[in-house]
């Protein structure tokens, strides 16, 4: 899967131009905030940095329920009392 840099910025809770500059730091090659990364490289920016690593199974759950032909049903999403 791949996680477009603006929802990593967001997720991060940092500026896409912040997010941007960790990546091009790290020698990861985003020309923008609407590049695209995979799922590794999301999880090697959230512990470098020390972010919470739940954006990508939100990605994996989002894409399961909002496929075509499915109703929801058999799908279980936690929920946080924050």
């Amino acid at each position: 899967m791949s996680v477009r840099v603006h929802d990593l910025a967001k997720h991060c809770g940092i500026s896409n131009k912040e997010m941007v500059a960790k990546l091009h730091a790290m020698n990861y090659s985003v020309k923008s905030h609407s590049s695209m990364v995979d799922n590794i490289t999301a999880q090697t920016i959230e512990k470098a940095y020390g972010y919470p690593s739940e954006l990508m199974e939100y990605y994996r759950v989002s894409r399961i329920v909002n496929s075509p032909g499915h109703n929801g049903a058999d799908c279980i999403v936690p929920v946080s009392n924050s």
